[in-house]
Formats: C-alpha cells, sequence, structure tokens
C-alpha cells in the first residue's frame, strides 16, 4: 500500500510508523503514541509520547473544524460562514477573540481582537493598494515597467524587479539570483551590501545550504539537518511536523488549523513558547525559540522571508518576492495576480511549495472524484460510498501541507451528508475557488453517482448535478446567475449556459446538499426551462455517448497532471 513503515536518517536513528485497519497512521514510537480517527477519518486525538493530548472536534453536519484543545496549553474555537471564510477564533488560553471580514471575492479586509486591528484594501486584480494596523497606514503603488500585479512602492520603500519579474531590490536589501532563478544571496544596503544570506539549491531546486549572519546549515532531508553543528531530527505524521529532537532535548508542535506553530513543548509537556500571528504571517508574539511557524514553513529571520520551496514570501508586504509559475485557475482573475498570497485569504487557504494556493475543499472533492472513477472502470458501477468518502480523507491527507487543517476550511463536507457522496460533492464547491482541470473530472464523478453507464446517466441527473457543480465551480466567492453562464455557455452552448447559471441560483437559494439529490434541482429546471433544458440535455448526452473514449482520456490526464503538480506520484 506504499506506505512508510520505518526510515532510517544519516545519523542511524530508525523512525517506525504503526497504522490502524483503516490504514491510517496510529503511533510513531517515540514521538506519538495513539492517534484516533472519527468514522470520516478525520482527526480527533493526538496522544503525544510527553504525556500531553490534543483533541479536536468537528461540525456534524459540515466537518468543519470547531476546536483544538489541548489542556491549559490550546482551547481554540473556529466559527465560519456560509462560504467556509473563517470569521472567528476565539482563544480561550490567551484570553482574545478574532474576527474577521471579507469582501464579496472572499478577500481579507478587516482583522482584529482586543490587542490589534487590521485593514485592507484591494484593486479588482487582487493587489493590495493599503493596509492600515492600528493607526498606521501604508499605501502600495504598481507598474512602472514591471507589470501590474508586483508592487513597486510599499510606503515609503521602492521596489525594483528584474527581466523575470525577480524582487532585486527593496529599502533594505538587495537580492541576487542564480541562473535557475532561485535566490542565492541577499545583501544588506545600509552595511555597505554586506551579504547577509546565501542559500544553495540541489538540480531539483531544493534548498539545501544556508548561510546566515555566518551561521551554516544543512538540509539532508526534511526530517534532518545540521545548523552550526548541531544535528535535528524532525518527525512528521501525515506531512505535518509535530516534533524534533536536538542535543537540547525532544520538543513538540502544536500547530493551529494552517498548520501554523501556535505553542512549543518540551519532554515535560512544559510550554516552551506561544507564537500569535497576524492573519497574513507575521509574528504578534513569540516566533524566536522556532524557525518553522507559519503553515509549517521556515522562517528566514535575518531577512524577514518565509522559504515556501519555489518562491520566497514577506509577510510584511503580503506578497511573493517572485512571480508564481503557476496560475491555478485562468478563470479566476483573482488567480491571475502571481505575487499574491493565498487569494488574499490566509485563513482559508495554503500554499505548500510555493506555486500555488491549494483549498483542501479541492483536494477532498479530487479525491472522492478519482475513487468514483476507479469504481466504474472496475466494476462497471460505482457500489462503495464509504471508499469514496475514505479516499477523498486520504487524498487530503496526502496532498495538503497538515492533517490538522484538513477540515477548517469546509474541505471536507462531502463526508457529512447522509444523502449520499453525490448529494455533498456539490455541497463542498459553493463560495471555493475549483481549477478548470477539476471541473471535467468532478463532473464526470457525478455522472457516475447516478448509475452505472456514463451514456445513459449523461442525460439525467447525472448532467444536471454534472452542469451544476462546474457552475458553481466557476462561481468564485459563490457568485451565482450570470457569473457562471459564460464559462459554461462557451463549453456547452447557450441553452446548457442558461441551465447552469439556474442551477447555481438555485443552489444559492435552496442550500447545497438538500437541493443536489437531483429532484429539487430538476424540478426546478424543468419549471423554469421545460422543453428546452430537456432538448438541450439530450443533444449534449448525444455528442458526449460518440466521446466517451477521449472524455476519459482527458480525464486521466487531467488526474495527472494534478498529482505532477503537487508531486504526487
Amino acid at each position: 500500500m506504499d506506505r512508510i513503515t520505518q526510515k532510517t536518517l544519516p545519523n542511524g536513528e530508525i523512525i517506525r510508523y504503526n497504522y490502524n485497519n483503516q490504514a491510517l497512521l496510529s503511533s510513531i514510537p517515540g514521538v506519538i503514541d495513539n492517534i484516533e480517527y472519527n468514522s470520516m477519518n478525520l482527526m480527533t486525538k493526538k496522544e503525544f509520547a510527553n504525556g500531553v493530548t490534543t483533541d479536536l472536534t468537528y461540525d456534524d453536519w459540515t466537518m468543519r473544524l470547531k476546536n483544538i484543545n489541548t489542556p491549559e496549553l490550546q482551547d481554540m474555537d473556529y466559527s465560519f460562514d456560509e462560504k467556509g471564510n473563517i470569521i472567528g477564533i476565539a482563544d480561550h488560553i490567551v484570553e482574545e477573540t478574532q474576527q474577521f471580514a471579507y469582501d464579496d471575492l472572499d478577500r481579507l479586509i478587516s482583522a482584529g481582537s482586543e490587542t490589534y486591528t487590521q485593514k485592507f484594501v484591494y484593486n479588482p486584480l487582487g493587489s493590495i493598494l493599503a493596509h492600515q494596523n492600528g493607526a498606521d497606514v501604508i499605501l502600495f503603488e504598481y507598474g512602472n515597467g514591471t507589470g501590474i500585479h508586483a508592487p513597486t512602492k510599499v510606503g515609503d520603500s521602492d521596489l525594483i524587479y528584474d527581466a523575470n519579474g525577480n524582487l532585486i531590490e527593496d529599502a533594505t536589501f538587495l537580492y541576487v539570483y542564480n541562473d535557475a532563478n532561485h535566490l542565492k544571496e541577499v545583501q544588506k544596503k545600509s552595511e555597505d551590501n554586506r551579504i547577509v544570506a546565501e542559500f544553495f539549491y540541489d538540480e531539483s531546486g531544493n534548498r539545501v545550504k544556508k548561510i546566515e549572519e555566518g551561521i551554516v546549515s544543512y538540509y539532508v532531508s526534511d526530517d534532518y539537518d545540521i545548523e552550526d553543528n548541531i544535528e535535528t531530527v524532525y518527525y512528521f505524521a501525515n506531512d505535518n511536523r509535530v516534533s524534533k529532537k536536538s542535543a537540547d532535548g525532544q520538543f513538540w508542535y502544536l500547530d493551529d488549523h494552517l498548520g501554523s506553530t501556535s505553542v512549543m513543548i518540551d519532554e515535560e509537556g512544559e510550554l516552551v513558547e506561544r507564537t500569535l500571528y497576524y492573519p497574513f504571517g507575521s509574528y504578534r508574539e513569540g516566533g524566536e525559540a522556532e524557525k518553522y511557524t507559519f503553515t509549517g514553513k521556515e522562517f528566514d529571520s535575518e531577512i524577514g522571508l518565509y522559504y515556501y520551496g519555489a518562491r520566497y514570501y514577506n509577510p510584511e508586504t503580503f506578497v511573493f518576492t517572485q512571480a508564481d509559475s503557476i496560475i491555478p485557475d485562468v478563470y479566476n482573475p483573482q488567480a491571475l495576480n502571481r505575487y499574491s498570497y493565498c487569494l488574499n485569504n490566509p485563513l482559508k487557504y495554503t500554499d505548500p511549495s510555493g506555486n500555488s494556493p491549494i483549498l483542501l475543499s479541492m483536494l477532498f472533492i479530487q479525491g472522492a472524484s478519482i475513487e468514483c472513477m476507479n469504481q466504474y472502470f472496475r466494476y462497471g458501477e460505482v457500489n462503495n460510498w464509504k471508499a469514496v468518502a475514505q479516499y477523498g480523507a486520504f487524498y487530503t491527507v496526502k496532498t495538503s501541507v497538515t492533517v490538522g487543517s484538513i477540515a477548517a476550511v469546509g474541505g471536507a463536507t462531502l463526508l457529512a451528508a447522509p444523502t449520499g457522496v453525490g448529494a455533498i460533492l456539490t455541497g463542498a464547491i459553493v463560495g471555493t475557488v475549483v481549477a478548470p482541470f477539476s471541473y471535467l473530472t468532478i463532473g464526470t464523478a457525478e455522472s457516475l453517482i447516478y448509475g452505472k453507464d456514463p451514456h445513459e446517466t449523461i442525460t439525467g441527473n447525472g448532467l444536471l448535478n454534472a452542469i451544476t457543480i462546474e457552475a458553481v465551480s466557476g462561481a468564485v466567492g459563490g457568485a451565482v446567475g450570470g457569473s457562471v453562464e459564460g464559462p459554461i455557455t462557451k463549453a456547452y452552448g447557450t441553452e446548457v449556459g442558461l441551465i447552469a447559471s439556474n442551477a447555481a441560483s438555485v443552489i444559492a437559494s435552496t442550500g447545497t446538499a438538500n437541493s443536489l439529490g437531483g429532484v429539487s434541482v430538476s424540478q426546478s429546471l424543468n419549471n423554469n426551462f421545460g422543453d428546452p433544458a430537456h432538448n438541450a440535455l439530450n443533444n449534449l448526452s448525444n455528442s458526449l455517448k460518440t466521446s466517451w473514449e477521449p472524455k476519459k482520456q482527458s480525464i486521466n490526464n487531467s488526474i495527472d497532471a494534478f498529482k505532477k503538480k503537487l508531486n504526487i506520484k
């Protein structure tokens, strides 16, 4: 099953991994004594080897994360709006409640608590125009030959870029890149351009060495590094860093919904450091005892940047230092901004590689869709919904940056509804951004859900729901009606475009899961369009009957491309 059972590190240490009957990680001796999951395979308990236990609680219907509790160390309640945006985090340990607000494109426009207030203003292209922190206001400027998305002035600081769109100078530093476009050197302008940081990479672009203020670090693997001649071993559970051990002892990470290090504890379970963040990743408190902090990424403190793999991110300016090499969704204008961080919704999205933001609900749906198609091609029908749900959860775990954030952004909605996976798949889509290659995959899975043969089901509820999914998938931020009609019309024709537009409106007005079992949507479409809708569906059905094999190949190609983009073998 391609599960790692043990790993031998360069220092000779052997890390062992144990699994339960559902093939889920259950323990790592010396690190985690026990991991428990609910019936939906979402993690509910982590019992660490130092005696500390973390419990995670989820909403019964949406499966969104409700609470993270580690007695006397963590106690955080999460609240969401109808689109899955986090609107509140109540931290009962530090006695603070943060509140968040968003615009119509789900971009964060305000954040605050008893101790801070932040506001953000954007242009239509997803670029920040102004940021207010307390009484201080910083303005952003763009253009001057660098493209429309790269900020050229932030406050009093001028930003200069090279022809490749790489930041090469700001008020404090000069940035130098190698031939492969990787940041290799940072010079401090106020000290006669003294080199304060150097970076070295392997042939795959992975950072393998860092020299920062004379301290040399070697990155042998994700599990093992040597910093200033001190060896450190890192322990991961489902790609989530949970502990580290060095000459100073062993320590454990307690993370939040994004995988950010919230609390660090020692072998006695005592608090070492608590870290509080502003929404875009800069520190409000802490961040000194550990370098892996915001979303689990390494913070290079001497230059003020997070290392995200493909690029570096500045949490003070809220943008990456280089343009993204991947555009995750060409139909979403916000995703065309190649410098912005996570579509300007840092509480909902993560960016595991520095290449494109990942919404965890997208991963869940992709995984469930793959399992639907696997069952059809193997058995001629989809007959094991539990396996569909489980693979959706597994796929999310495998490809996301952290297990702890699986349900935080509403990605597990499709596990919750009692009416079947078909109804819930679409429920998880509303208000999210899904890359175009997912439309075909998800739509086909929906067709399979409603019958044994895609040729037969394409005319009935399967096609209706497939089109509906595409409509809602294309509705950025939950927009409905005319905003989704264009892309569908282009793909399928005017009649189907109208159906998609109406379907999205129906879903928005009647709710998600309940309206997508096929009946209410079908009735509504029939009532509104009658024979034209029926004829449009039949025409589309006839054309698809003759093109199923190319479509199947296209689906497989989409899946392969998705796996390749996320470095999945």
